[in-house]
């Protein structure tokens, strides 16, 4: 237990965290629990008794991270009164013209006073493509509290900005900008980050090899359009468009060799070091600090600072070590899924590599070096497997051909890609470095574009929590399989595996049976779905976005695990089983009406709304409203979340 105190501590710590999170929880539940871990651990394991606390205060740190301060800008009325705000991230521009920032509140003023505030919140500017990171604004605006989507297993923005304590948003028309005086080392990395994105702009022209480059080199895919990102991820080379621990430990390599002139001084090889780190702390800061760039920066760094100690460098304690001190500063990390992803890839390669490695014959020393790295690689995308499918539902199966092709010369891009940003940074120009990084860029573009014409990843994988969990168990067995050689574990891994075909094609079998009609929330295009089965007939008002198609469709599908769909509107001339008439939708027993504009002769189980209108006469049937609406005898969409009518055979 001695050696590995580390991992025992961040686990306590772990667990600590996972119980506030439940929700369920409160000190008095928590002592409850801890009496019992108490009372088992002192019969089982009395050593284990230290880590208690540990747990504890995972618990306690994690409550008093997500309370809101006095001081808290919501907590003031919410009324027009004349707000300042510090943009610290600048996000992506609408249709509509507005460019999303994160913003830090830091006062609040009316006609008598000023308070200062605390906390964070999404402002949306009109017209303010222009305006960088580290500038002030001043505005009347109330502020509205982010809402989750209400919609079947779509993604919950709500959570998402929640965990990073964003609870709020602001739309603002007319505003005052002015130069923030301040130091701010965030908001002024950001803006920093900003400029140089502009100036790949300038220089290789606003196109997918200059958002590609951006999203290697600076972490910013704000440019990467929804075609590019989608065919690195059916290539499964997402991981090198977005900056993780393999860039970070390639960027590393690269500054610590750039600086291998100060192993010439006094102390050099410990100048070197530490000056590789501050310039490692810097660029992590200009890529914005993403849980995955943390982990990596912060496990380099305690790496070299163990070797210039002279302690023991074991990989398993510093990761355990690097998440610790993650958590401790920002206990919503664990819920992030970078964060998860980088650990888990990170733990697989250190695990899972070295007894794959051994089976690696090749003699020649380049084919060796080359089968160990797509060894790695493969050990990281099984690792990552079970939360993969979790959160994307999908699995791109020529995988191993794209690593195979694009990895091993990652290095040589990413190296290529500094000493361009270098010369972009400092307004150097080589066109002919110009020509052949753009070459470079698009060369790895087109490849992933042609891996993905072979179609032949697999979507709307449907996989739960426990599926997931029950997964990541069975990667545990066949580790201890290939550490012990013992074939139990193998066989009580597959016998996990079996247990989740079975659940697979139960789940299955209960979609067969499943009939339903659902009405989604989504003010702005009315759509409504008929399932039966595994088919389903979705209808809207208008025809669907790739947005609607992705946030609303897309994740119905997977979840209810549809075979077929066919897609209506309200306005074309449907030949469909379900519309008797123009605005008249029966199925079963059923009669649903679509904005009725006069009166009715007939009494129809359910009322669509659309629009903001009103009845046309009093209506016995249930009035389903798309729109806000006061009127509390109608199901109201927006206030209720997605409307669900289950009918059998």
């Amino acid at each position: 237990m001695k050696k590995d105190y580390w991992i025992y501590i961040t686990i306590a710590w772990i667990i600590g965290v996972v119980l506030y999170q439940t929700h369920a929880i409160n000190r008095i539940t928590l002592s409850v629990i801890v009496g019992i871990l108490f009372c088992v651990i002192f019969f089982v394991r009395k050593e284990f008794i230290l880590f208690l606390p540990l747990l504890v205060l995972g618990f306690i740190r994690t409550e008093n991270y997500n309370q809101l301060p006095d001081n808290h800008f919501s907590i003031i009325q919410n009324k027009k009164l004349l707000t300042q705000a510090l943009l610290i991230e600048k996000g992506n521009t609408s249709e509509k013209g507005y460019t999303q920032f994160i913003a830090e509140i830091q006062s609040v003023s009316d006609s008598s006073k000023t308070i200062l505030t605390t906390g964070k919140s999404l402002l949306y500017l009109k017209d303010a493509d222009s305006i960088l990171p580290n500038t002030r604004v001043y505005f009347q605006v109330p502020f509205s509290y982010i809402q989750s989507s209400k919609n079947p297993y779509g993604f919950d923005y709500q959570a998402y900005q929640k965990n990073k304590r964003i609870y709020t948003q602001y739309f603002v028309k007319q505003y005052v900008s002015k130069k923030n005086d301040e130091i701010n080392i965030i908001a002024y990395t950001n803006a920093l980050r900003e400029k140089i994105a502009q100036k790949f702009d300038k220089r290789l022209g606003k196109n997918d090899v200059s958002a590609v480059a951006k999203a290697l080199l600076l972490g910013d895919k704000t440019d990467v359009t929804p075609e590019v990102m989608q065919n690195y991820a059916r290539s499964g080379t997402m991981h090198l468009l977005a900056i993780s621990g393999l860039h970070v430990a390639l960027i590393y390599m690269f500054i610590f060799y750039a600086l291998y002139f100060l192993r010439f001084l006094p102390y050099g090889d410990k100048i070197q070091i530490i000056s590789s780190l501050l310039v490692l702390i810097l660029y992590a800061m200009l890529t914005g600090l993403s849980p995955s760039v943390c982990r990596s920066s912060l496990m380099i760094s305690l790496f070299q600072l163990s070797k210039l100690l002279q302690r023991p460098q074991k990989s398993l304690h510093i990761i355990a070590l690097s998440a610790f001190i993650l958590l401790s500063i920002n206990p919503n990390f664990l819920w992030d899924v970078g964060f998860q992803l980088s650990y888990t890839a990170v733990l697989s390669m250190i695990i899972f590599s070295p007894y794959c490695m051994k089976y690696n014959r090749f003699k020649n020393k380049i084919a060796k070096i080359y089968m160990d790295t797509i060894i790695v690689s493969c050990m990281a995308t099984l690792g990552t497997l079970p939360l993969t499918l979790y959160y994307f539902n999908t699995f791109p199966s020529l995988f191993l051909v794209a690593n195979l092709a694009l990895v091993p010369i990652f290095g040589f891009i990413i190296g290529l890609g500094i000493i361009e940003m270098i010369f972009i940074v400092f307004d150097l120009k080589i066109s002919c470095l110009d020509s052949f990084f753009s070459l470079v860029i698009n060369s790895v573009n087109k490849f992933n574009e042609w891996i993905a014409t072979f179609n032949l990843h697999i979507e709307n994988i449907c996989i739960n929590l426990w599926e997931c969990i029950v997964l990541m168990m069975f990667n545990f067995l066949l580790f201890k399989f290939f550490q012990r050689e013992k074939y139990k574990y193998l066989y009580i891994g597959l016998t996990l595996l079996l247990g989740i075909s079975v659940h697979q094609l139960y789940a299955i079998h209960k979609a067969d049976s499943t009939q339903k009609m659902l009405v989604f929330n989504n003010p702005k295009n009315a759509i409504f779905v008929i399932k039966q089965g595994r088919n389903a007939d979705f209808f809207s008002e208008k025809t669907l976005s790739q947005k609607e198609i992705a946030y609303i469709i897309e994740p119905f599908e997977t979840h209810e695990r549809i075979a077929k769909s066919n897609f209506y509107t309200f306005t074309t001339s449907i030949q469909n089983q379900y519309f008797k008439t123009p605005h008249i939708i029966s199925w079963k027993d059923k009669i649903m009406s679509i904005n009725p504009s006069k009166k009715l002769n007939f009494i129809p189980n359910f009322i669509l709304l659309t629009h903001k209108n009103t009845l046309p006469q009093p209506c016995k049937g249930l009035t389903i409203n798309v729109q806000y609406s006061k009127n509390l005898k109608e199901y109201n969409i927006p206030e209720k979340g997605y409307f669900e009518y289950s009918f059998q055979e």
